[in-house]
């Protein structure tokens, strides 16, 4: 799997450099690839609630949102990723 780095960040904690070396680094960190990532969004369900028929109705933790629960490890309101933590308070 594909780690991925913040460019300022890395800059910033090797900024202990001279400068001509920081040049050189700032030069090698700004060439590489940018990659279209997002942050992931943790969260669990909530307030677990029997339905009817089957389904068990939840509260997404990350944006509120109800959500009748068919085995889902995310949010389909605002993606947030769910694992398998589920708070049967």
């Amino acid at each position: 799997m594909a780690e991925y780095i913040d460019k300022a960040k890395l800059k910033r904690h090797y900024g202990w450099w001279n400068n001509e070396n920081q040049q050189l680094f700032d030069t090698i960190v700004d060439v590489q690839p940018i990659a279209d990532v997002k942050p992931v969004v943790h969260g669990k369900w909530l307030n677990l609630v029997r339905g009817k028929g089957w389904s068990t109705i939840a509260t997404c933790s990350a944006c509120g949102e109800r959500q009748a629960l068919e085995c889902m490890n995310f949010c389909p309101h605002c993606g947030a990723d769910m694992g398998v933590s589920v708070d049967r308070g």
